[in-house]
């Protein structure tokens, strides 16, 4: 978990400068967060993205979708890619995943 506590420390580095917080910020952090199997923290940032008055874009998803994989969280993928459809994001990337996901049981 060490990147992703330099990550956390960076962003508070960053909020007490008053330095502008962008999506491509929370977008890396969400990615530390996933690499240190930490998918609770990458849904707070997540949801953080949208708290900040900022949009997520595909970068958002793809990152999040991807903290979430092989975790006990891996059904809210399909959550998340549905939302990130309904947003009017595709990307290919995310084809196995619809695929695999007509054909679970719902």
């Amino acid at each position: 978990a060490g990147k992703l506590e330099l990550a956390e420390s960076f962003l508070a580095d960053m909020k007490e400068k008053k330095v502008e917080i962008t999506t491509e910020t929370y977008n890396n952090l969400i990615s530390a967060a996933g690499n240190a199997d930490k998918p609770e923290r990458a849904i707070e940032v997540f949801d953080a993205i949208v708290d900040a008055g900022l949009e997520r874009d595909h970068k958002s998803y793809s990152r999040m979708i991807d903290a979430l994989e092989d975790t006990p969280y891996s059904d809210d993928m399909f959550t998340v890619f549905k939302e990130m459809a309904s947003h009017g994001i595709s990307s290919s990337k995310f084809k196995d995943i619809v695929t695999e996901g007509s054909n679970r049981k719902e």
